[in-house]
């Protein structure tokens, strides 16, 4: 009971009878005798009549449960030739079957056995996001050919600290370690490190993580012959239900629909709005 006062004193400031009489109207499921179980219904009655919407709002925001961060990853392992010196490439696609709604961060690993470093020009793409992760690395204006390196056993992230296009492990080596992506979104017969970086793995930010991922990879000049060994995703996220945050979407409409009538002098109508919780 102390503690529950305590915070409705933080809250708006009001006298303990009062407040706790307002606490047990809004917010039942939290200021009431026990804690809700998961099919727990609110009832949200007379809400301007104890706080204002804003307050109201903001401990609805401090008390709701956050949806659950999760991690999946997938692999493919195509090992498959990348044709010299034809734009069309290769692509394989890997298929996403997760409960992450909404991406924030993802990361990829790539497997290319020998071919020119150099030559290669890859991207990933997945709903409306798109990523440039090769673009003929180490093209420069004056090295039109790139780095003569020999293959990828690399990991693109966009938090690391180097553009791969400016990492080179030497000639006739595999590229190893973990990079950001290229980003370079221009064509791969005029890519220099001075293009403008702008397609990153962040472009997957906020998109639902479920379906199709594919993965294209091109040899644009002659000489070398790589192979795309294997790749992978690893994708992180939050799992949100119909309704996102377990309800609170509503709960939050319905407050705001409560502070427009507290604002345009209807504070003393009735407001009851029933939710369930998820």
């Amino acid at each position: 009971m102390k503690t529950r006062l305590s915070l409705c004193r933080r809250l708006a400031g009001l006298e303990p009878q009062r407040c706790q009489k307002g606490c047990s109207r809004v917010f039942p499921a939290y200021f009431g005798s026990s804690r809700p179980d998961a099919g727990a219904t609110w009832t949200l009655a007379r809400l301007t009549s104890c706080f204002p919407p804003v307050v109201v709002v903001a401990a609805v925001l401090l008390l709701a449960p956050s949806a659950p961060a999760i991690t999946t990853t997938a692999a493919s392992n195509p090992n498959v030739g990348i044709p010299d010196n034809n734009i069309n490439g290769v692509a394989d696609t890997i298929h996403l079957s997760t409960a992450i709604s909404s991406i924030t961060s993802l990361t990829l690993t790539l497997d290319i056995t020998g071919g020119y470093n150099g030559d290669f020009y890859a991207y990933l793409q997945h709903g409306t996001g798109f990523a440039v992760l090769l673009n003929r690395v180490g093209r420069t204006a004056g090295n039109t050919y790139g780095f003569a390196d020999s293959g990828f056993q690399v990991t693109f992230d966009d938090a690391a600290a180097t553009d791969i296009h400016l990492a080179s492990a030497g000639a006739g080596n595999p590229l190893i370690g973990t990079y950001q992506p290229d980003g370079r979104n221009v064509s791969p017969f005029s890519a220099l490190d001075t293009s403008p970086r702008t397609a990153f793995l962040s472009s997957f930010n906020g998109l639902d993580a479920n379906g199709g991922w594919t993965l294209f990879i091109a040899d644009v000049s002659p000489v070398g012959l790589g192979t795309l060994a294997d790749w992978s995703l690893t994708v992180n996220g939050n799992a949100l239900s119909g309704v996102p945050d377990g309800g609170g979407t509503r709960v939050l409409l319905g407050l705001a629909l409560a502070g427009l009538a507290w604002f345009s002098g209807l504070r003393k109508n009735s407001v009851a709005t029933d939710v369930s919780r998820r």
